[in-house]
């Protein structure tokens, strides 16, 4: 038992003891005493349980959450402890990139029909999987 709780049973029997309730010599008086130790140990063990049980709640959202930024990022990108609500920013911005693709899409399927969009798109898609190939034989990896 700590000094803090060893206080606090204290104050609560002096206040029980001026209350003229209770006399600190009658054996009713020790009685109330021990359940009132009693009732501070129980408080004090569930109090203990839930501290604990809490801690392994948030042991495991942070285990997640880094799993999540590690998928979402790689080993290497990911933050050393991230934030939840820097992964959902993240794929906020995510998204709006995909909004803003598929708006550049439907713009150039306006413009140059569906047949000829493809084959515009596949030479973006060829163009950048040949920079991406350049910039890996580049950094050496």
């Amino acid at each position: 038992m700590t000094d803090q709780e060893r206080e606090i049973i204290a104050e609560l029997e002096k206040e029980l003891i001026a209350s003229g309730h209770v006399r600190e010599t009658t054996w009713r008086g020790l009685r109330v005493r021990v359940m009132l130790l009693d009732a501070v140990v129980r408080v004090l063990i569930s109090d203990r349980v839930k501290l604990r049980a809490y801690e392994e709640v948030l042991a495991d959202h942070r285990r997640v959450v880094r799993e999540l930024d590690v998928l979402m990022n790689g080993e290497e990108g990911a933050a050393k402890q991230a934030a939840l609500i820097d992964l959902f920013s993240q794929i906020k911005g995510w998204r709006k990139e995909r909004r803003e693709l598929a708006q550049a899409i439907k713009r150039l399927e306006d413009s140059y029909g569906v047949k000829q969009s493809k084959k515009i798109l596949r030479a973006i898609a060829k163009a950048n999987s040949i920079l991406a190939e350049k910039e890996q034989k580049g950094s050496g990896t």
